[in-house]
């Protein structure tokens, strides 16, 4: 049996009799069909990412600036970079290969907005050259990243969504775990001061728009799990105890990986 003939839309009529809504470019669509470039298919020849004269470099700019910014940095954060965490995870698998080039590998919390690199370390008789070297946190740094994160536990339950903490409340914190018998009290107050400002350009401490005033991040969240926080609370013991053998071996189990 003959199958009815099928009514043409009002589309397709458009098309066909060159309806004035419906521009015509089947002479475009012919060529396209030939030269798939001309569809305005990107090309990511490494000539068409050339950044400058004679570049090899097969990442497109925002890869090459979210790249930089993971290697420049301990930590890198959706707060204090935005454009750079984005491209990170839009583009993470392609960083990630290009870490591992560099035996390094990366970490992210996206939940967080945190990322950073890790040394990856070689099994057995292996051995892998390291970018990274492992720096100890001070005392004072460990002191003070125990009271932190303590801080943001004890705000974020209290429904804050941000954590603040003044300068002097840093420095109160260290001061008092400084040893009974220790005597340089300006070398004390001057370490104690480089602690907060280590921290700061680590990422855990966030300066804001009032002076000796810091927000403290998500960071220290990753730099310092609960599980690892009840530990060196335990280390650290009653101020101006005995807890400073057990801390200072536990500042040293508590490192950061920084870059030459």
């Amino acid at each position: 049996m003959a199958q009815p003939a099928r009514a043409h839309s009002r589309s397709e009529r458009s098309r066909r009799a060159g309806h004035p809504d419906q521009p015509q470019h089947e002479g475009a669509d012919r060529v396209s069909q030939h030269h798939p470039e001309e569809r305005g298919v990107e090309d990511q020849s490494p000539a068409s990412l050339a950044l400058f004269d004679g570049d090899e470099g097969s990442l497109e700019l925002e890869q090459r600036e979210a790249l930089v910014a993971l290697l420049r940095s301990q930590v890198l954060t959706a707060a204090r970079r935005p454009q750079e965490f984005e491209a990170l995870l839009r583009h993470r698998a392609v960083l990630t290969s290009r870490l591992h080039d560099l035996f390094l590998d990366l970490v992210v919390d996206a939940e967080r907005g945190v990322a950073y690199k890790v040394q990856i370390r070689a099994e057995g008789s292996a051995h892998f050259p390291a970018l990274l070297r492992d720096t100890a946190y001070s005392r004072e740094e460990t002191i003070l990243l125990v009271h932190l994160r303590q801080a943001r536990l004890v705000g974020r339950a209290a429904g804050e969504e941000h954590v603040f903490i003044d300068l002097e409340e840093c420095l109160e914190a260290i001061e008092r775990f400084r040893p009974e018998h220790a005597t340089d009290v300006a070398g004390d107050l001057a370490r104690a001061r480089r602690a907060v400002k280590e921290l700061q350009a680590a990422g855990v401490l966030a300066g804001t728009a009032t002076q000796d005033r810091f927000a403290i991040t998500s960071v220290i969240e990753v730099v310092l799990p609960v599980t690892r926080l009840q530990e060196l609370i335990e280390a650290l013991g009653a101020p101006g105890t005995g807890g400073d053998t057990l801390l200072s071996h536990a500042s040293s189990e508590l490192s950061e990986e920084d870059h030459d």
